[in-house]
């Protein structure tokens, strides 16, 4: 389960770092940031990748949550024993409005 994590939680980041440089882009110019946005739509509404995507925020949260039960009796600091909780809280919400946004744009188009 800790490879799966560790793997997914890299598959994660990749993803978060490409979208924030997206953002980042932005502060060059609007016509910058609104070409690379097209250039990367092909991949941010991939159902595939989306599906990867949410699979490894929800595997993320549930084995998280597991390691954080194996290690809160190892822990040493009060740090290691919470900052994977905050982590899967922080995602926990995320998927929240993720899922209202995407529940609203498939009942939109049919």
């Amino acid at each position: 389960m800790k490879k799966g994590h560790y793997f997914s939680g890299i598959f994660i980041a990749v993803f978060v770092s490409i979208h924030l440089m997206n953002h980042l882009i932005g502060l060059w110019g609007i016509t910058e940031h609104i070409e690379l946005m097209e250039k990367l739509r092909f991949y941010y509404r991939n159902i595939f990748i989306e599906l990867i995507l949410l699979g490894a925020i929800v595997f993320q949260i549930i084995s998280g949550l597991s390691l954080f039960r194996t290690k809160i009796k190892t822990a040493n600091t009060s740090f290691e024993k919470n900052s994977g909780l905050v982590r899967a809280l922080s995602r926990s919400i995320f998927l929240f409005p993720y899922h209202c946004g995407y529940l609203r744009k498939i009942s939109a188009t049919t």
